[in-house]
């Protein structure tokens, strides 16, 4: 997949350029066996929305809303939720500031009494502004909370922004502080349910998007 982010004067030769084509060529195999499952098969019409978990919030002191149609995730972003998952539907996510989350990073600190799954939406780009989604080939601790894989692929599409893979972080009763590092990303709220890996299919119509998420 090319080009690829030169920030900071990186990326110039080839040997530097290998690890990225290797995550990604690692990449596109997992998706490609992904669309190959059973489970893609089911279809919108067959999703059971997921339920929203009660779980008490430490930090940070943000207003949460209901993933809907038009709903805005970011808080002072115009970009709006244009298409959205069906499981994804009435989940409670946190209104982030963009910029605090480049700046100083986003950190969750919060306390449960039931098991659960915590929803962040990573944006498949490699800018510098995007945090990056957790992989084992860089970070030994990518699957601490059994994040590393995607569960739900293209799942949201925000007007103007990237296209959206969500991963899931599982958390037993106590409670918990997890650092997610810089980047913008969406915290898109806890559940009890299983997530049932899928790809939700939401794309723009533009053939290279529709091919690209196969290698993030």
């Amino acid at each position: 997949r090319i080009p690829i982010g030169g920030d900071d004067g990186k990326n110039k030769t080839w040997a530097e350029l290998l690890p990225h084509y290797e995550q990604e060529l690692h990449n596109f195999r997992e998706n490609i066996q992904l669309l190959k499952s059973d489970r893609q098969e089911k279809s919108d019409a067959q999703v059971v929305p997921l339920i929203p978990a009660e779980v008490k919030i430490i930090s940070p002191k943000t207003e949460q809303v209901i993933l809907t149609k038009g709903q805005r995730l970011q808080a002072r972003g115009e970009s709006v939720i244009e298409e959205i998952a069906p499981e994804l539907q009435h989940m409670k996510a946190f209104r982030l500031d963009a910029a605090s989350q480049r700046e100083n990073g986003t950190t969750l600190e919060f306390e449960t009494a039931d098991s659960v799954k915590l929803l962040i939406g990573y944006f498949r780009d490699d800018q510098r502004a995007y945090a990056k989604a957790p992989t084992l080939e860089t970070d030994a601790s990518a699957n601490l909370y059994g994040q590393a894989d995607p569960v739900l692929l293209n799942a949201v599409q925000l007007s103007g922004m990237p296209a959206l893979n969500v991963h899931t972080y599982s958390f037993s009763p106590g409670r918990h502080t997890l650092n997610l590092g810089n980047g913008v990303l969406l915290v898109l709220g806890f559940t009890t349910s299983e997530v049932s890996p899928r790809n939700a299919g939401l794309t723009d119509d533009d053939s290279s998007e529709t091919v690209d998420w196969l290698f993030y």
